[in-house]
């Protein structure tokens, strides 16, 4: 049978029951299911084809010749084929709904969650969100396991807020599902780029290619936002605008810019700022600080606005979000000391939370951060450069080490932290690490918990623990009280 005609009949085989699911790890393979042979990092599904026939599998979808007759129908690209089976399963779910992604390196936790907020706030009405910290459903909260789910999860998903009554869906799209097709089919109102630094190069191997699979998502767009601060945003912004697509630059540095961002006062909580558009000029407030956190305002205000709201009533909703967790986040605060947490993984993210600290401390700002295992290993020593180079104590520890060992973890990133002479302690142990700089803390120091982020677990070698750092350290202080 061919893939288009197996397409076009799921419908009618899931109400027989002559399919009952799909699959794409055979371990999960149950009678009548269709098995979907995904080639991945270390396992190649083609290589249990076989076994999910025996387990009952119905039909195997594959890219090569099986030897399994009838049984198995033979596409170009099994993500592809993948991604189209799944949004058939659950009746196209994202053409009912009005779609909106933003990708980037850093930022797209915060700007989903932004437009989220706006939207619900103008709309009056639930609004989805798939991202990095929860996927969530008006204010129904669901755990998330990766920032962008897998198609057939994804698609559950979307019928999921689709039922639930909701309009709009802000998603973060991460490069690995637009490297793996995993939005494939889907059209969005709005596609929004925040910007592009050193990240995930263990998976996408070059700046370059990293960039060209976050740059697939203008291709699904309609109407696209591009911070043009950015080189790459500045290449996509060029690319796009040639095919005439619908599409606006936001800056903080270019008068010509369709958003341009001026008047910017940065507080210890929040930022304040200047838009103008359309030759009119709108005072902004965002409750978290940094000028990372303007642009990233800047780019959650102008999606809304392209969504067709009024700038002036996207500029009221904007002033009453507040922060978002494990971004820049305070989690304990009294007369002496400041504790707060940020999702900084990558050298630029680090590099920003710490330059924003820095510009309101009042005493020592001591950061502690590791690096994570199974992951680019090229941006350690950078992480420990730029650490050394900008906190006046640094504490080296370990973050999600998995398999990795993590004493190799943290010569990595010593290199980078070697290149200065800032004083720092090295703990193989994260918790003993956050007790120790807790117990060792001065007054007016800012202690900064950099690389967890929202995150409430460890990934540890064999197993992953609950791992909360807002707990650990308000546990802290309320056995002292």
């Amino acid at each position: 049978m061919e893939f288009a005609t197996v397409l076009t009949q799921l419908e009618q085989f899931k109400r027989t029951g002559e399919i009952c699911g799909i699959k794409i790890f055979e371990k999960n393979v149950k009678e009548k299911d269709i098995f979907v042979c995904i080639k991945g990092i270390n396992q190649d599904g083609h290589n249990y084809a076989k076994a999910a026939i025996e387990k009952g599998a119905v039909f195997i979808i594959a890219e090569k010749d099986l030897g399994l007759g009838e049984n198995q129908i033979l596409v170009k690209n099994t993500k592809q084929a993948y991604a189209l089976l799944c949004a058939q399963w659950f009746k196209n779910p994202a053409k009912s709904l009005k779609l909106i992604a933003v990708t980037g390196t850093n930022g797209k936790t915060t700007v989903t969650n932004l437009i989220k907020r706006m939207l619900e706030n103008l709309t009056k009405k639930p609004v989805g969100l798939i991202g990095t910290i929860y996927n969530e459903i008006g204010s129904i909260k669901i755990p998330a396991k990766y920032t962008t789910p897998e198609p057939f999860e994804l698609n559950s998903i979307l019928a999921t807020m689709k039922n639930f009554g909701c309009e709009y869906v802000v998603i973060e799209a991460s490069s690995h599902a637009l490297e793996q097709q995993r939005l494939l089919g889907m059209t969005f109102e709005v596609g929004a780029f925040t910007n592009l630094t050193q990240d995930h190069l263990d998976f996408h191997k070059t700046m370059e290619k990293y960039f060209e699979a976050k740059k697939r998502l203008f291709t699904m767009s309609e109407q696209a936002i591009v911070n043009i601060d950015d080189p790459f945003g500045v290449r996509i912004y060029t690319e796009e605008k040639l095919k005439k697509q619908k599409i606006f630059s936001v800056s903080c540095k270019k008068v010509e810019a369709d958003i341009f961002v001026k008047d910017i006062e940065l507080f210890e909580t929040k930022s304040e700022f200047k838009i103008i558009f359309n030759n009119a000029s709108h005072l902004c407030c965002f409750n978290m600080p940094g000028e990372f956190s303007v642009y990233n305002a800047a780019v959650a205000w102008g999606t809304t606005v392209k969504l067709g709201f009024e700038p002036k009533q996207v500029t009221e909703a904007l002033k009453i979000c507040k922060n978002i967790a494990g971004r820049s986040e305070i989690i304990y605060k009294d007369s002496n000391i400041v504790v707060m947490r940020d999702y900084a993984h990558s050298p630029d993210s680090l590099k920003n939370i710490l330059k924003t600290i820095k510009a309101f401390k009042k005493g020592r700002l001591v950061l502690l951060f590791g690096c994570a295992g199974e992951r680019d290993r090229t941006k350690r020593a950078e992480m420990g450069r730029i650490a050394a180079e900008l906190a006046d104590f640094v504490v080296l520890t370990s973050d999600n080490p998995r398999e990795e060992p993590e004493e190799q973890i943290l010569l990595d990133a010593e290199k980078g932290l070697k290149l200065c002479n800032t004083p720092c302690r090295v703990f193989c142990d994260r918790m003993e690490a956050i007790n120790w700089v807790l117990q060792n803390r001065k007054q007016k120091d800012i202690i900064l918990l950099a690389g967890k982020g929202h995150e409430n677990y460890q990934v540890l070698r064999k197993c992953t623990v609950l791992f909360d750092e807002r707990e650990i350290v308000l546990d802290f202080f309320n056995e002292r009280i």
